[in-house]
């Protein structure tokens, strides 16, 4: 017979002091990413990618039908930068190289040829726009 436990915990709720934790642990946040919905805007057409860079990282950022995804702009098959490529009338990026084609939503490459896009979430509060990275 199993038993299984589940620990709740809130994230908020954990103090870690970054400096001397270990150099392979990962840290994840939300970063801020645009001031206001009107930046978005202003900034960003429909349907259109566009490069944003959150601490080193090269995001490809695309608003589809007032919604906001994010995910790696880097193609997984060959490499090449997605914020080159088009979104088509199916809410896929499609990569400028080789027509490889990625699910905004889920970062699925469409055909299931080579690993899917990692995707990041986007959260909106009074402040701004949040990237969580």
């Amino acid at each position: 017979m199993y038993r299984f436990f589940i620990v709740l915990l809130r994230v908020t709720d954990l103090k870690v002091n970054k400096s001397s934790a270990p150099p392979n642990l990962i840290f994840m946040e939300w970063i801020p990413i645009f001031n206001s919905t009107e930046e978005v805007r202003l900034k960003l057409r429909e349907n259109a990618p566009y490069l944003i860079r959150v601490q080193g990282k090269a995001i490809c950022v695309v608003l589809r039908q007032q919604l906001l995804y994010a995910f790696e702009n880097k193609c997984s098959h060959n490499g090449e930068a997605l914020h080159k490529g088009s979104v088509n009338y199916l809410g896929e990026i499609v990569c400028p190289w080789h027509g490889y084609r990625f699910n905004i939503k889920t970062g699925r490459e469409c055909a299931e040829r080579c690993r899917d896009l990692e995707t990041f979430p986007i959260e909106e509060r009074e402040d701004g726009l949040f990237l969580f990275l």
